[in-house]
């Protein structure tokens, strides 16, 4: 055994031997350096992200005490125009916009004990089919036609889909729209709406509906998203 280390592996103070052995462990050196670097920081792996929907709710309480009417049901307002909730192929068909629409209320009527119910019919007057979907914003307004305090409330049980609208008026989507006719406490008398601001789903644009009725409970009001026909 030499001197220098143990037996098969040369001194590195052996002179130029030692020289030579430094020289050629250089590049040995490097080579495991650099595959100990790169086992070393390599990604552990991509994370899973798991997403966390919140359940749907339902709208269950809006008239205290009162349930869905079981009875007879009232007389639906007459369907006239044609409709389709199939989907469209791509880039053919476009969403509807506000001034795409012609918008009308019908009467409304009883609903459970203590509100009211009123269905509203959109059409489609432009020249081409366009679609409508989920759900729109409501303002209720006075005689003055200034905004009354207005609370909506998405109507969660029923489906979505997508409604594409015949053009010319030929094609309806509808949608129905609930409220308390008896006042919340310290509400007397319940303020008296004549029109409804409706704004299109993804739109911004209003456009005016008649209506005719005391909203009470703060102005909390129940929609349907819009369907293929009458609710």
């Amino acid at each position: 055994m030499s001197a220098g280390g143990a037996k098969g592996v040369p001194s590195r103070s052996s002179g130029s031997a030692g020289v030579a052995w430094r020289a050629a462990s250089l590049p040995c050196l490097a080579a495991l350096s650099l595959l100990v670097t790169s086992c070393g920081s390599g990604p552990v792996g991509p994370a899973l992200l798991a997403g966390d929907p919140r359940p749907l709710t339902s709208s269950a309480g809006l008239f205290p005490g009162a349930s869905d009417p079981v009875a007879t049901p009232p007389q639906k307002p007459a369907i006239t125009g044609k409709a389709t909730v199939q989907p469209p192929e791509p880039g053919t068909v476009e969403r509807c916009r506000t001034d795409m629409l012609t918008t009308r209320s019908f009467p409304s009527e009883k609903f459970g004990e203590d509100g009211r119910s009123a269905q509203i019919r959109f059409q489609n007057k432009g020249p081409a089919p366009c679609w409508v979907y989920g759900y729109v914003g409501l303002t209720a307004i006075d005689a003055d036609g200034n905004a009354l305090r207005t609370e909506t409330v998405r109507e969660r049980q029923e489906t979505r889909a997508r409604v594409i609208l015949e053009p010319g008026g030929a094609g309806e989507a509808w949608l129905r729209v609930r409220w308390a006719v008896v006042p919340a406490a310290g509400e007397e008398p319940c303020p008296r709406a004549v029109g409804l601001l409706i704004i299109p789903p993804d739109e911004t644009v209003q456009v005016r509906a008649a209506f005719d009725g005391q909203i009470c409970q703060r102005g909390r009001m129940v929609v349907t998203p819009l369907t293929q026909r009458p609710l």
